[in-house]
């Protein structure tokens, strides 16, 4: 479902979190298209509402330093997904996953996405996962702002060619 536009929401909610005059964040953003105009129009909206961003342009292969060191408030990224669920929920969101640098422990989380890999029941696992996802998007664990095409040309000689659920180009 996701959330709407509410300007006097969010100068309240910084209010609300002792930020009542707005705050710098410091991060980085890919210096390459879509995500370089992606960190442009996030940082204007967030301007809108007080909140100054300071996200130098930087190369790929830098972006994931930052990330692993768990340096600055934030990053602009993509996650192209997986296959099973349990993949990208557990490495996000699991206060020792791979990629929660941050370790954060959201109340209960773990729990719940324990009981989960643990559930073979598909009809139990959905269920599960279903409450994962509302607890991932009542505290905006993540900002979730686009989804763009993946474009994929090829010719009637390339033989064997797979589209994987992934995003990802897997050539052998």
């Amino acid at each position: 479902h996701g959330y709407s536009r509410d300007l006097d929401k969010a100068r309240a909610k910084l209010k609300e979190a002792g930020y009542p005059n707005g705050l710098k964040l410091e991060g980085i953003t890919p210096n390459e298209d879509p995500w370089r105009q992606l960190g442009e129009v996030v940082k204007a909206q967030l301007a809108e509402i007080g909140v100054e961003l300071h996200a130098p342009l930087v190369d790929r292969a830098e972006t994931r330093v930052f990330f692993r060191q768990g340096k600055g408030d934030f990053y602009v990224s993509r996650w192209t997904g997986r296959a099973e669920a349990d993949m990208t929920i557990t490495e996000n969101y699991h206060s020792k996953g791979a990629f929660n640098v941050g370790n954060y422990a959201a109340p209960g989380l773990d729990a719940l996405i324990e009981q989960a890999r643990g559930t073979f029941d598909r009809a139990g696992r959905q269920k599960l996962y279903r409450q994962i996802q509302a607890t991932i998007m009542a505290q905006a664990l993540d900002v979730f702002l686009v989804f763009p095409y993946m474009l994929i040309a090829s010719t009637q000689r390339l033989q064997d060619f797979e589209i994987y659920g992934d995003g990802k180009m897997h050539l052998r």
